[in-house]
């Protein structure tokens, strides 16, 4: 049929060498048109045959690892038409290959989700169509609408003669580095908002490569304007140092570098834009890396200009302070021995005329009591008993003015003979008003010391009778009580003795308390602390006061280890309660 013959045959030598032939032919006719035979060759073709064999399982080889390899690989035409992508990614996505090939690539479904991922990936294959290589970190859509960062790259790829002809998209999954650049990010952002809040800035000094970067804050210290990648030069910080501060400064740092330490100083500086000098604080420390180098010093400023000075401030008033109160106490001092030189001096010249007061009412009481009615007499006995009462009190105020402090011996007292006492100095108050006293008997011994417990119940006595509203007969009662270990209801209240709110269960059975009750108009509860101040006055007294009496109450019975307090409500009379330990 005049055709040429062309095969590939494998042949065996008869050598037993089996080798590929080539045999290529073509018939030959003569002038007339006769057949006359083929003429043709067979060349060995054994080494193409076997490179060619070698290529074709390289090539399946490589398709296998491209399939099965997890990072995406594909291959695009210039127009950025998919026309391969391997196999694995393409299933991690729940996608049909099909969906995707012979598809623009930023129409596929990894990209479909967001217009602007597209456009950004249609930018990105445009660009690599004019020989760029494009490569940027972006997330795709995976297989439930999830979405994964990758690192993509998209690159020309030419032929032998550089033309581009076809456009190669990468990627591989960053998902773990993402979440850690995220996490470092967020990190630097506390970092960042930290410093800013505390106002500390920081640098770092990289010795190997001398790049020194400071933060943002330190910018702001040092009045300077950052630069982008927050890299200065060493004469930025240099020459901000005070001139007679920086030799010193400097010393320091090369030393902390020498002996791979830290260090902890304050030097001042000027500001770059306003020219103010400041006072920083310094802290810094070397490390070393995986390789035992010293390379890396890390620190921290700090303006602490407004802190030292305020601290200045403080140790100056701390020393006028102090001067102040040395001049003070030498004062009080002063005042303290005068006036207790006062109170030696008028106790000794009162004592004088009032032993004569003394002398002479005991003589008339011995002589004259008989030729006297009952009233005088009566009146005679409490001048002298009143000035023996008085004597007593001037020996005190003359032990303390010589000692400057009032020893008081505690001894057992009989209440009963305290209040006998008391209802004496009271006598002329109790026929004035032509009170009504009740005593609730029977009355214990306490441990007190007896004129003060007398003046104490004096006190309290004459402020009932005070305090009665005008046309009201005063009515006083007067008992005593061992406080309960147990809050039982005052089961060891006195017989005929007003029933009164438990007291708590802290109170000891050991201690007595002494009560003193008026059927007065009653004190105001927000009023109970303030009337044993000192001035502190109610209105309303029969008699006007100083406004000391309650004052000079708590006092004393503090004094001999007692407490003092009340009850009372408006309307419904006032009880004073004193509370000593029983003897």
């Amino acid at each position: 049929d005049r055709r040429p013959f062309h095969a590939e045959v494998r042949v065996r030598r008869f050598d037993g060498e089996w080798r590929w032939l080539e045999s290529r032919a073509r018939p030959h006719f003569s002038g007339s048109g006769e057949f006359l035979g083929m003429v043709g060759s067979s060349p060995d073709i054994t080494e193409r045959k076997e490179a060619e064999d070698a290529l074709r399982v390289s090539q399946q080889f490589t398709r296998s690892v491209l399939e099965n390899l997890y990072a995406f690989v594909g291959v695009m035409s210039t127009d950025g038409t998919l026309t391969y992508a391997n196999r694995a990614p393409v299933e991690a996505a729940g996608i049909p290959a099909g969906d995707v090939i012979g598809k623009k690539f930023w129409d596929c479904y990894w990209w479909s989700y967001s217009p602007e991922i597209q456009a950004q990936l249609r930018d990105a294959c445009e660009r690599a169509a004019s020989g760029e290589v494009v490569r940027y970190d972006v997330p795709v859509r995976m297989a439930g609408d999830t979405r994964v960062w990758i690192d993509f790259q998209v690159a020309p790829l030419r032929d032998a003669e550089g033309r581009i002809t076809h456009l190669i998209p990468t990627a591989i999954d960053i998902a773990l580095r993402h979440a850690a650049e995220q996490k470092l990010r967020a990190s630097e952002e506390r970092m960042r908002l930290a410093t800013e809040a505390t106002g500390v800035g920081t640098w770092e000094w990289n010795l190997l490569t001398n790049a020194i970067r400071w933060d943002a804050q330190l910018f702001r210290i040092y009045g300077l304007a950052p630069t982008p990648d927050g890299l200065v030069p060493y004469t930025d910080w240099s020459t901000a140092v005070l001139p007679e501060e920086l030799p010193k400064t400097e010393r320091i740092l090369h030393d902390i570098v020498r002996r791979c330490g830290s260090s902890r100083r304050e030097f001042r500086i000027r500001r770059r834009d306003d020219g103010e000098v400041r006072v920083i604080e310094a802290v810094e420390t070397v490390s070393a890396n995986a390789q035992g180098e010293i390379e890396w010093v890390v620190g921290t400023n700090l303006d602490v200009t407004e802190l030292r000075e305020a601290q200045k401030q403080l140790q100056e008033h701390a020393g006028i302070l102090e001067r102040t109160v040395a001049e003070r106490t030498a004062d009080l001092k002063e005042s303290n021995e005068q006036l207790e030189a006062l109170v030696y001096t008028i106790a000794h010249d009162l004592r004088a005329p009032l032993r004569a007061m003394q002398g002479f009412s005991e003589l008339l009481v011995e002589d004259y009591a008989p030729a006297l009615d009952e009233t005088a007499r009566d009146y005679l006995k409490r001048i002298h008993h009143s000035a023996a009462f008085m004597d007593k009190m001037i020996i005190d105020l003359l032990v303390l003015g010589r000692a400057g402090r009032l020893e008081i011996a505690l001894t057992p007292v009989a209440v009963q003979a305290a209040w006998d006492a008391a209802l004496f100095q009271c006598a002329m108050e109790i026929e004035e008003t032509h009170a009504q006293i009740e005593i609730v008997a029977p009355l214990p011994s306490v441990c007190a010391h007896e004129t003060t417990l007398t003046q104490v119940l004096a006190n309290l006595l004459n402020n009932a009778l005070k305090f009665v509203e005008p046309g009201v007969q005063p009515k006083i009662r007067f008992w005593a009580e061992t406080m309960p270990l147990k809050d039982e209801g005052r089961e060891s209240r006195a017989e005929g003795a007003p029933a009164l709110d438990p007291r708590p269960s802290t109170l000891d059975s050991s201690r007595v308390r002494l009560w003193i009750e008026d059927n007065g108009p009653g004190i105001p509860a927000d009023l109970h602390e303030r009337i044993f101040r000192v001035f502190e006055r109610l209105h309303g007294a029969r008699y006007p006061g100083t406004g000391i009496g309650l004052s000079i109450v708590r006092k004393s019975i503090e004094r001999i280890g007692g407490k003092v307090g009340l009850e009372s409500e408006p309307g419904k009379g006032t009880r004073f309660w004193i509370e000593l330990e029983k003897a």
